[in-house]
């Protein structure tokens, strides 16, 4: 049901933005994740130019950042992508090979990205199933142009 979940189709004003994140930590606390699904990537050096020359639009600026942490190092990808592969819908968010989705009870990552500096595969499924939902944004500026809205505080 994407009403009760995460929406994906919602527009985001140009230079604007919308993300999706994600923060875990293993039991023991020796492995992590951070995922962060973008509309409008607020790393992107790219978007950053656009938006000082006024042309910026969201959608030509998504990624799916991946971070992964353990004793045996570390991994990270982030990958920006146009409009040209970026899909996003009611219920999911296709960015390039990897995708954000609610199934109705979890938001589902399906990830297939490529790590940088030395290029390697990170794929693999995580599934967050929310304690709670909340559905309604908090307005953190007077101008109404920044909302805040954590999804899943606890999950």
């Amino acid at each position: 049901m994407p009403d009760r979940g995460p929406r994906f189709d919602q527009p985001v004003a140009p230079g604007g933005y919308a993300w999706w994140y994600v923060d875990a930590l293993s039991d023991d606390g020796r492995h992590g994740i951070t995922l962060i699904g973008f509309i409008g990537s607020v790393f992107s050096p790219w978007y950053a130019a656009a938006r000082r020359r006024g042309t910026a639009h969201a959608i030509d600026h998504c990624a799916l950042n991946v971070a992964l942490y353990g004793p045996h190092g570390k991994r990270w990808a982030m990958t920006e992508r146009g409009r040209a592969r970026v899909e996003p819908s009611a219920s999911t968010l296709k960015i390039g090979p990897s995708r954000l989705h609610w199934d109705g009870q979890a938001l589902v990552f399906d990830i297939d990205e490529v790590t940088a500096p030395l290029p390697s595969r990170i794929r693999g499924r995580v599934r967050v199933i929310p304690h709670a939902l909340v559905v309604h944004p908090a307005q953190l500026d007077r101008s109404g142009h920044h909302f805040w809205c954590p999804i899943a505080p606890s999950a």
